[in-house]
């Protein structure tokens, strides 16, 4: 995503942006996230109330929960939005007019709203695992 500035927006930033636009349009609603987003989720969600559901990470998980009664929005924060009242899985043609429709029912700009979230620095970091200690790992190879 790139802002009206010409400015790159990192794809959590942006999930955090569009996410925010969905929580003040539907109060209440329910909204889903990979369990390895920023729990600053959390936070944009209690003004509006919105119910969030962490997810396990892979694209499978997060259409499958888009699939549930009562969930209003998905992201995977790595570009993908689903609006499952249109249908239950990333459509990119969809997400791009769903978000122009929100920003301007909002009266909302992309650098304006870029200033609404926490500015992520990312921290990351390798961890080594054995083979024993990995999931999915029954023979422990």
């Amino acid at each position: 995503m790139v802002d009206e500035k010409g400015k790159r927006i990192p794809n959590e930033t942006a999930l955090l942006m569009v996410a925010k636009l969905v929580m003040q349009d539907r109060p209440g609603a329910r909204s889903g996230f990979p369990v390895n987003i920023s729990s600053v989720i959390e936070q944009l969600a209690q003004p509006n109330k919105v119910r969030i559901m962490r997810l396990r990470t892979a694209p499978r998980y997060i259409m499958e929960a888009s699939r549930e009664k009562g969930m209003h929005f998905v992201g995977d924060g790595i570009g993908g939005f689903i609006f499952p009242e249109f249908q239950p899985c990333f459509d990119a043609m969809f997400a791009i007019v769903k978000i122009v429709e929100l920003m301007a029912r909002h009266h909302a700009k992309l650098h304006a709203l870029a200033g609404e979230v926490p500015d992520l620095k990312p921290s990351i970091k390798k961890c080594p695992v054995p083979g024993t200690a990995k999931a999915g790992d029954a023979a422990g190879d």
